[in-house]
This record gives C-alpha cells, sequence and structure tokens, in this order.
C-alpha cells in the first residue's frame, strides 16, 4: 500500500506557473519552433479533434485530479452538487 502524496504547496504551484510563463516566452521568438508550429498546425485546431486534443484534455484532467485531490470538500457544496446531478441519468 502506497503512502498518500502531500498536496502541493502554493509555492511550488506558483513556481511552475512561472515556469510556463517562462517557456512560453523563450518557445516564442525561437526560429525552429515556430517552423514545428506551422507543421502542427492542423493538429492543434481546436475544431478538429484530433491526438493533440485528447492528450491535451487528459493531461488537464491529471493536473486537476493532483490539485484538488485533498481538497474535495467543496465538492460538498450546493452548486457542485446540483451540476453532478445534472449529470446523472435518473
Amino acid at each position: 500500500m502506497t503512502k498518500p502524496q502531500p498536496a502541493p504547496s502554493p509555492r511550488n504551484i506558483q513556481l511552475d506557473f512561472f515556469r510556463g510563463v517562462a517557456l512560453t516566452i523563450i518557445f516564442r521568438r525561437i526560429a525552429w519552433f515556430a517552423e514545428c508550429r506551422a507543421y502542427l498546425e492542423p493538429w492543434l485546431d481546436k475544431s478538429h479533434l484530433g491526438l493533440l486534443r485528447w492528450l491535451h484534455f487528459l493531461a488537464l484532467a491529471y493536473l486537476m485530479n493532483g490539485l484538488f485531490r485533498r481538497k474535495d470538500h467543496w465538492l460538498a457544496m450546493a452548486l457542485p452538487r446540483r451540476i453532478a446531478e445534472m449529470g446523472r441519468i435518473p
């Protein structure tokens, strides 16, 4: 049985956010990355549900699972409960 991992601290989340922003700025200035982006544009287009869109969705789901694993008390509030009820088949 594995031990539950502690929730990430707010400092780590902020640091990861700033790393992502910095990498985005750097990658936009690199010429070969722009060429790769142009090549992948049909796959990245939001009107097509391609493999990269599915990978992006799964990555976001994994991230949200990690962020909210220990903070599930908000699911007992009225609005999330009503949203969950809407998704259930009667």
